[in-house]
Formats: C-alpha cells, structure tokens, sequence
C-alpha cells in the first residue's frame, strides 16, 4: 500500500485444499475455486474471528475477564517442555536466570517422555501446608514403625521366645543346634521382611503429598529415605536398644555419649549382622525367579485372562522391586560391610559374596527379564556414593567410641576423631566440585552445532489424554 499507493488484492480459493495467490498470479473468478478479494480486509476478518473463537474458549474455561487474556489465570498450565535442536543452546537455557525472582522460570532437565507424570505437572507450586504435612507423614511414619520392629528384633531372639512359650525349652534342650540356627537367620527374617513394608508407605507418601514431575524421581525420593530408615532399622538397631525416644532423648542431653553408646552396643552384635547377609544371599537369588510376579499371573489369569494378567503383571511392583529401593538397599549393604570390616574381617567375604551374587542376579533381570526403565543419566549411582559417604562417617564415630574404650591413651581415638574432620572436608567439596547434572561451558564449546532432526529423537513430550486417536 505504501508503495504503489493501492490495496493489494489476492485470490482466495474457498477450498481450504488450495493456496491463495496474488494479484500477479491471477486465477479467473468462479463460485467454486474462490474469489478475488483485499488482503487487508480478508486477514481483519480472519483475526476477528480467531479473537471471538478465543473468548468463546475463554468461556467455556471459566475465565473471569474473556476478553482480555491474562496469563495468571487457571486456564493456562504452568509446565511445559521447550525442545532444543542443538545441545549447546539447551546448556545454555539450563543456565539462563530469566526473571528477579527466582522461584518465576524454574527451568530442569525433563525426564524421559515416557516417565513423565502429567497429573502433577498440572499441580500448582508447594505451598507450606503440602511441604509440613508431607514431611509429618514420614515422621510419623518413622515414629510408627520404630517401636514394632524394636519389638520384632527383641521376640525373635529364641531366648525371649521361651519367656513367652515355655515348650521351646524342651526344643532347645533336645535339639541344642536349634539356638544356634533359630538366632542367625529368625533375626534376619523377621528385620527383613518388616522393613521390607516400608517402601510401599514411602511410595504412597510422596505420590499423594509431594509434586513428582516423573516416576524416576519418586524412586530417587524414595531411595533417599528409605536408606536412612534402613540406617536406623537394621544398622543401629541394637544401639537404639528398647527405646527410640529415650535414647534420642539423652543423646540431646548428653551427645558425648553417643562414642560410648556404640562402642558398647554394635561390637557385641556383629553375630547379627553376619547372619544378616547370607539371608540377603537367600533373598537375590529367590528375585531371580520373579516368584512375586508368577503368584500375581496365575492368580490373576484365572480372573481375567491371560493377556489382561499379562499387563497387571509387569512391570514388577515399582515400590519395593523398584530401582530407588533396590538401590538403598544396596548402600546399606555396602556401609554395613565398611561399618563393621575393622571389627569383624569375615564381613568383608560375605559382602563380596553378596554382591557377587547381586552381579549376576540384576544382571539378568535388568539385560533378559525385566521390562526396560527409563534412565536418569546416574542420578541414583550418585545417590548411592553419598549415602556410602554419609555411611564412613557413622563408621568414624564408631572407631572412635571402641578405641575410647579400649585404648590406653588418647592417642589413637584423636587421630581417629581427625579423620572426620578430613573426611567432612572432602564429603562437602564432593558435593560442591562435581557437577554431573550439565556439561560445563568449556566443553559446550566442542559441541558441534549440528541440527538434530526432532523426529529422530524418539518419544514426543505429548500428553496422552491430547493425543489424538488413529
């Protein structure tokens, strides 16, 4: 218009099948391909009535103002996922601060499409009620449990036992083996398969009370309490004695005796804790037979068939078959064998023969049996090596509090006591050094800035209740 001074004009084809062409390229006007018509005009009326379907929407949401857009409103998702083409620009978006406020634009890695959670992508923020009552449930939770399996660890002794049911005696007494067999593995088993309850109420917690973006990151929430659970559980079971409270509460009173505490309480149960892993020995090689999942099929496809047995079954129970209570499972295991190595060497080749036989059991479960997860890129390795870290520095302490005891000077439980000083220095320049989440920029800069097609990449970030059918 501002350079010949004229309006310009194109045909428009009434068939959506056919481009509209400019006044150039003129097609002769008929009822049935289209008409000549102003640009100008026609565009206004496109936009006019792109403008009434919006506020038509807007409506139909429930939105207080519809002529107006407004972004806080609840008719707009507050997540979404932003594809990259090239590696470089989405380091470089990871690292962007876009607003004053830092809690406006969170940006993250997403998890893999398939592991998203929709549902609580389309929650709001945390607000302090969510945050104190998701926390007070796993207190809570803690508080529950600790008083039964104290009790359970206590009973399953043979000697309480016969307190209680004065006919083992003759038992003991005929059969003497039967002490010896009853206190190694009745111990284990009834520890074992208590606190094996535990991860289904973790799981359930942190579903329905906090924001969990994908399914891999309630496992690594998961995983992360669970370990300090076993922590307290199996590994400080005898020293937390019968009362969790009352040893808590004079800890408070008195945390110099935390030294004396341990030194008097875990050496003289190592007895415990040998007979605890040839129970785990039991426990990997029956997971390799998924005996869990055949009770589940066979029960299940004389109710619904077996196809629909088939889905029920897989994939395995997430919440204590799953990769974050497997993995803290794995930790404990590894800080009970460095916890107790000084004391006891034995513990050593039972731990070795332990994850031996985790090797080839998860080896064929993961590569043969089991479905494929989505990865996380070592978020759970990286959970693993600090909680075996957190793990040295209960075992310092220990060494501590036994060398108090049995050492005729100071000496050596000094020098002892200085190796947690060093080993506090290093445990926090671990977590402040490596940075395994993102590649840093100098080596972004040998990247090469190549356009990945995004069909090649896989999976869409699509909502499966979008998805169209067909």
């Amino acid at each position: 218009l501002e350079a010949c001074g004229e309006r310009p004009k194109a045909f428009f084809p009434h068939s959506p099948m056919h481009k509209a062409v400019t006044a150039d390229h003129i097609v002769p006007e008929s009822p049935v391909l289209g008409e000549m018509r102003d640009v100008i005009e026609r565009w206004s009326e496109v936009l006019q009535t792109e403008r009434s379907a919006l506020c038509a929407e807007r409506r139909r949401l429930g939105l207080c103002n519809a002529g107006e857009p407004d972004f806080h409103e609840g008719g707009y998702a507050t997540s979404g996922f932003v594809t990259f083409y090239t590696r470089r620009d989405a380091e470089i978006a990871l690292r962007m601060q876009y607003r004053a406020h830092g809690m406006q634009f969170i940006v993250s890695t997403p998890p893999s499409p398939e592991d998203v959670r929709h549902l609580d992508l389309q929650k709001r923020e945390w607000g302090f009620g969510d945050f104190l009552l998701g926390y007070s449930c796993i207190v809570f939770l803690f508080w529950v449990f600790a008083p039964f399996i104290v009790a359970f660890s206590a009973v399953a002794r043979l000697e309480n036992l016969q307190t209680i049911v004065p006919s083992l005696h003759v038992v003991v007494m005929l059969w003497p083996v039967t002490r010896t067999i009853w206190d190694g593995l009745a111990s284990s088993l009834a520890l074992g398969l208590f606190v094996g309850l535990l991860p289904s109420w973790l799981t359930f917690i942190c579903d329905w009370l906090f924001i969990m973006k994908s399914g891999r990151q309630l496992q690594l929430q998961v995983q992360k309490w669970y370990f300090y659970f076993l922590v307290v559980f199996v590994l400080m079971v005898t020293a937390i004695g019968s009362s969790l409270f009352y040893t808590l509460k004079s800890l408070v009173e008195r945390p110099g005796d935390i030294f004396s505490l341990l030194a008097t309480t875990l050496p003289y149960s190592t007895h415990f804790y040998l007979s605890y892993f040839p129970f785990q020995w039991t426990v990997y090689a029956a997971e390799v037979t998924r005996y869990h999942v055949a009770v589940k099929y066979f029960a299940l496809k004389a109710l619904r068939g077996a196809e629909r047995a088939i889905e029920a079954c897989e994939p395995e129970d997430q919440a204590h078959y799953g990769i974050g209570a497997r993995s803290a499972r794995m930790s404990l295991l590894l800080v009970m064998a460095i916890l107790f190595c000084s004391l006891s060497p034995l513990i050593c080749v039972l731990g070795f023969i332990c994850f031996f036989i985790c090797r080839v059991a998860y080896t064929y479960l993961l590569v043969y049996s089991e479905i494929p997860k989505p990865d996380t890129g070592g978020a759970f390795w990286c959970a693993q090596l600090h909680h075996v870290q957190q793990g040295l520095f209960i075992y310092v302490l220990l060494m501590t509090g036994v060398l108090l005891d049995k050492a005729d000077s100071m000496g050596p439980p000094l020098i002892t006591l200085a190796c947690g000083v060093q080993l506090l220095q290093r445990y926090m320049r671990y977590r402040r050094r490596f940075q395994w989440h993102g590649l840093p920029f100098e080596d972004l800069n040998h990247e090469p800035l190549v356009k990945v097609p995004i069909s090649s990449k896989g999976t869409a970030y699509r909502q499966p209740e979008l998805a169209s059918e067909g």
